[in-house]
């Protein structure tokens, strides 16, 4: 989708804001399900080079492809030890696109590395099950540090984070005692924070890697389910934005302070209900004061009938919203120069 250069207009205005239609700039169709895609770093669209993207599919090679063209660049080759191709659950860039730029994919109990330039099956494999105490499992998300440490956390379905040295994959360090399988990591803008989110739980975890390696405060957040609820932190590094089981899109300040008690302080800063179904998904643009929402779930029908011979069946639905839509942020406490 390309954002209609007007979305961000004038919100002191009286008049009403009518919702912006829009129409996809490239569709690409896909020979399964879609498990995974991301963005080349430091992507611009004034830079044709960059303007690529990774897609992971189930049962598919991981694919590099032009957004300008829509045609593959490039294909790297995930491959079990029956010689089928695996969807990685997960597929990263490294930061850094200054050095060697590498793609991470993430599946059952590996990290395979590949090199951008060498498309196929050429890869290094960083097994997450050395010993067993180290086990982590099914790898489900993964995130790099910004300030370039070389550091990316590792989420797995086994309610673990494993903390990796990007110049030798070697396991620095593990967090544990999660409530259910992890589904997002997000390292704050300086490295010194891990943020987790999990399968069937309520609440977003800060963890202070470099000091105590314990959980400094925990975000408010209703997802008692197995789907898959996302959350973003903004360019200042001050806001993180989290969607909900119930429709509701939350900001909260996650600033560490050094006097006041940051596990018991309300972050809460601003909370509106986005969808009529849950919020799967919400994420800053990192230019203007817009975020993106997505909704949506799968649905079955309720089929009732009180004849045996089931001849009448009456079914009964569930309101579907299924949506992708943009707000407007308050730009009163997310700063964009």
């Amino acid at each position: 989708m390309t954002l209609p250069s007007n979305i961000y207009g004038d919100i002191t205005s009286d008049s009403t804001l009518e919702p912006l239609e829009m129409q996809p700039a490239l569709c690409i169709r896909e020979g399964e399900s879609v498990y995974d895609f991301e963005w080349f770093p430091a992507m611009s669209s004034q830079d044709p080079a960059t303007w690529c993207f990774l897609t992971s599919v189930r049962d598919h090679p991981v694919r590099l492809w032009d957004a300008g063209t829509g045609k593959v660049r490039a294909s790297y080759s995930v491959i079990d030890h029956q010689e089928r191709f695996i969807g990685p659950n997960v597929v990263r860039f490294n930061l850094d696109a200054s050095k060697q730029v590498s793609i991470y994919c993430g599946y059952n109990n590996m990290i395979e590395i590949f090199d951008t330039q060498r498309p196929g099956q050429e890869s290094q494999k960083v097994p997450t099950v050395p010993k067993r105490r180290r086990r982590l499992g099914l790898i489900s998300c993964l995130d790099f540090s910004p300030d370039y440490s070389g550091l990316y956390a590792a989420g797995s379905y086994s309610q673990t984070v494993g903390i990796y040295d990007e110049t030798n994959n070697e396991l620095c360090l593990k967090l544990t005692g999660i409530e259910g399988g992890v589904t997002q990591v997000r390292f704050s803008l300086d490295g010194s924070l891990l943020f987790t989110a999990s399968r069937q739980a309520n609440s977003i975890l800060c963890w202070d890697i470099r000091n105590t390696a314990n959980v400094l405060y925990e975000i408010p957040r209703i997802g008692k389910t197995n789907q898959r609820i996302s959350f973003d932190i903004d360019a200042t590094g001050t806001t993180l934005v989290a969607s909900d089981q119930n429709g509701y899109v939350t900001f909260y300040d996650i600033k560490v302070g050094e006097e006041d008690n940051d596990y018991a302080r309300d972050r809460c800063l601003l909370s509106f209900e986005a969808h009529r179904d849950i919020a799967t998904c919400a994420t800053f643009n990192p230019t203007i004061p817009v975020i993106a929402t997505t909704s949506g779930q799968r649905k079955y029908n309720d089929a009732n009938s009180d004849d045996e011979s089931d001849d009448v069946m009456e079914t009964e639905t569930e309101p579907v919203d299924n949506m992708l839509q943009y707000n407007m942020t308050v730009a009163l406490f997310i700063p964009y120069d």
